[in-house]
Parts: structure tokens; sequence; C-alpha cells
């Protein structure tokens, strides 16, 4: 089993690698070129208007017509459909998208935030030298099979050069941004490959299987959201069994 972290919060640096470490425990960390800084990404925006709107219900008609409620369906799942939204394949304007939220919503973006959001280089050193595991999650964390094939080759080639400069090691993984089935494509996987990586995981759930594992689609789930008790349980049973029950 692998416990990995996308986006290489700071938090990862604070609270996850301290118990990892205390535990004996590798941890697979996956940052992308917000490493340092205070940028604000496009979920942690998204999450911010709606937060701090001054309207309960809205309506949204790009990428495709939507309306919301947050008294009655509340604050989390509102949340979870406006970044269902943004991921959709149709969704290819983001200056459109956010300038529609932020009307119907009634707030506006963040600007970059002062305090910083992001682990650094010399933390992320520091946790590779303990024996976690760092790899690649895109340079900008753009859904890349929205990006014409050479622009994937670049999100994935810089990514990796950058990280390889920053932590004299080889990065050969990489986890798929959002990491949905139609998140990346076989031209994602081809700039992959030329690119040096030998494998990259989604992100929707799913067993990896011996002798069934497809590389570049090396299946992960969520374990927030659910008891201890549930995960184990999940785990005990897809071992046993070898059916995904997610």
């Amino acid at each position: 089993m692998l416990i990995i972290f996308d986006d290489g919060y700071l938090d990862n640096y604070t609270l996850a690698f301290p118990v990892l470490r205390s535990h004996g425990v590798q941890g697979v960390f996956f940052p992308t070129y917000f490493v340092g800084t205070g940028h604000v990404p496009w979920w942690d925006a998204i999450a911010y208007v709606v937060k701090r709107g001054s309207r309960r219900e809205f309506r949204l008609k790009y990428p495709e017509a939507a309306a919301f409620d947050v008294d009655r369906d509340g604050l989390e799942s509102v949340l979870q459909r406006v970044l269902g939204l943004f991921k959709l394949p149709a969704m290819q304007n983001q200056e459109r998208f956010f300038s529609e939220l932020e009307d119907v919503c009634g707030s506006s973006r963040p600007g970059e935030s002062a305090e910083r959001c992001f682990l650094s280089w010399q933390e992320a050193r520091e946790m590779r030298n303990a024996g976690m595991a760092i790899g690649s999650h895109t340079h900008s964390h753009e859904i890349l099979s929205k990006l014409p094939d050479e622009q994937q080759y670049d999100e994935v080639a810089r990514s990796r050069e950058i990280l390889e400069n920053h932590l004299g090691a080889r990065i050969d993984t990489l986890a798929y941004p959002v990491g949905a089935p139609h998140t990346f494509s076989r031209a994602t996987i081809s700039a992959l490959h030329h690119a040096g990586y030998r494998g990259a995981f989604s992100y929707y759930g799913g067993l990896n299987l011996p002798g069934r594992i497809d590389p570049f689609n090396i299946r992960r789930h969520a374990v927030d959201g659910q008891s201890l008790a549930r995960l184990r349980l999940q785990t005990a049973l897809g071992a046993v069994t070898g059916h995904r029950w997610f």
C-alpha cells in the first residue's frame, strides 16, 4: 500500500511528514511548480468565491447550465458540484468560468497569499533525504487531456526537469491532476513515455491486481470522508477477493 499526497501543500511537511517518519512509513508526494509560494490554485479559488459569496442560491451557464442552493444542499455538496463543472472536458475557458462564478456569487477571487501555502524546496529535500518519495504532478496542474499534445509534453517534461534539478534525484512517476478517466489520454501517455516516465497514477478508485496493472493508470482511491474501520475493510476485501468495493 502507498500513502500518497498530491499538490505539495505546506501541511504535507508540517503535519504528514512527522507522523510518517515517526512510524517508519514512506509517503509519496506529488508537488507542482507552486513549491514555496502563496499561490492560490483554481480549486481553492473556487472554494473561496463560493464560501465568501453573498448569495445562497445561484446559477451558472458555463460550461453547462446548473443551479445551486447552499441552504438546501449544504456548502460541501455545492462546492463539489461547482468543482465538478470546472473539471468537465467542455470547460475550456478558465477566465470565463471565474468571471461568471464571481458575478453570480457576489464575491471575488483572492490574490496571491502573503502566507506560504506550499512546501519549499528545502523542505522537499529534507523529506526525500528522510526516506519519503517525490514525483511529478505536472508543472502547473492543468488537466492534461484539455491541452494540445505539445503542451502536454511540456507540462510533464518541465516538471520532471525542475524536480530533478532541485532534488538531485531521478523523477519518473507522475500523478495526473484530478485523475479522472477523462483527464488523461493516449496522447498524455505518449508524452509521459517520451519525457522518460515509467508510471502514472489516476484517481478514480479501483484495484491494482498482480499481473493486470497498467503502469500508466495505477489506481488510487481517497481515504477522506470515511472511518478507519471502513478503510481497513475495503482494503482487506479487495486483497482477498480481487474485486473493487469503493
